[in-house]
């Protein structure tokens, strides 16, 4: 099994799926939405932060399956990775990713997944919201009636809370739980943040200075209230009747998306 590639889902009779992870981006920005999700024009990248997430995801994911991912299988992935990056944008840093990742990965299964073993984890899930219009994706794991979902982070900040983006896609899939008549109660984020090394020597007396500061776990939980699920239903249909209104009069994308550029897409 390949840990490290993305498997898109298959909805019989769906005319448009929404992603729950790109939720947050239609109303931050609808214009690039619009052209990743409705033209297909996928602008996504790999960069060294997102290779980082993708190996702390995969060795969750390998643990839980019982077939734990090798050294191997990661740096095979990293180069591939690197080797397909346009020399026009920012390559990825594989030293930083070596330095990274095992202490990353070994935080997130170590600290917290070896003692939550989840209930389903890696489970592609979709359901209707309007039509032929869909809501479906992978989550990362779902233990008893918390819907979980791993983040990688850059900085010496601890998150104290989740943030919408977060907090949507989330309830995006509590709610697509829900429609299958399973109860979900509650959301969990559980970041990881990256090591951080200040390490360097002192300009006045050349000694060592600073020190390594290993991963850092920290998790949050909210209790899903019923406003949560009034805002989910009506963020769903939201983008749906959009999206209907948008293949039914082309001419309203630009009014709908929020971009004279648009017009004539």
């Amino acid at each position: 099994m390949n840990y490290f590639e993305y498997n898109d889902i298959e909805i019989p009779n769906c005319s448009f799926r929404i992603s729950p992870s790109s939720i947050g981006k239609f109303f931050s920005y609808p214009s690039i939405w619009y052209k990743e999700n409705m033209l297909g024009e996928k602008s996504f990248i790999a960069t060294t932060s997102t290779v980082l997430g993708t190996i702390v995801h995969a060795s969750a994911e390998s643990y839980c399956d019982g077939n734990p991912i090798t050294r191997k299988d990661i740096e095979e992935y990293v180069i591939k990775t690197a080797k397909s990056i346009p020399i026009t944008d920012n390559p990825i840093m594989i030293d930083e990713v070596y330095k990274n990742y095992p202490d990353m990965a070994m935080t997130l299964v170590n600290e917290y997944v070896r003692y939550n073993k989840p209930t389903q984890w890696e489970e592609p899930v979709y359901a209707k919201v309007l039509d032929d219009i869909y809501v479906g994706g992978t989550y990362d794991n779902r233990t008893n009636d918390i819907i979980v979902d791993y983040k990688t982070y850059n900085g010496k900040t601890k998150p104290t809370k989740i943030s919408f983006d977060y907090r949507i896609q989330a309830l995006s899939y509590a709610w697509i739980l829900k429609q299958k008549g399973i109860n979900i109660e509650r959301i969990r984020i559980v970041y990881i943040s990256k090591v951080i090394d200040t390490r360097a020597i002192s300009e006045k007396t050349g000694k060592p200075i600073g020190k390594l500061i290993p991963p850092q776990l920290t998790i949050i939980t909210e209790t899903i209230t019923p406003e949560d699920w009034e805002l989910i239903e009506n963020t769903l249909m939201l983008i749906a009747l959009t999206v209907k209104k948008a293949k039914e009069d082309p001419t309203l994308v630009p009014l709908l998306f929020k971009s004279m550029k648009l017009k004539g897409e």
